[in-house]
């Protein structure tokens, strides 16, 4: 008997690096975790202020979780 394995492809949001559920977002070449996540990194995009994802020692974390507890 053979057995199955379904596979699924986890994405890394592009902004603030949480892992995509499947509703992830995909735009272009990047995805992300929610629609919150991708305005962000559209408005840094189209204001060329991407070098914000370069910052040396940055840490981005996602609010989701703290929100989503208080």
């Amino acid at each position: 008997m053979k057995k199955t394995v379904q596979q699924s492809i986890l994405h890394i949001c592009s902004h603030c690096g949480d892992m995509c559920n499947d509703t992830a977002i995909y735009d272009g070449n990047v995805f992300f975790c929610c629609q919150g996540c991708k305005t962000v990194y559209q408005l840094l995009q189209n204001n060329n202020l991407c070098g914000y994802y370069a910052v040396d020692g940055l840490e981005i974390h996602s609010l989701k979780n703290y929100l989503l507890n208080q």
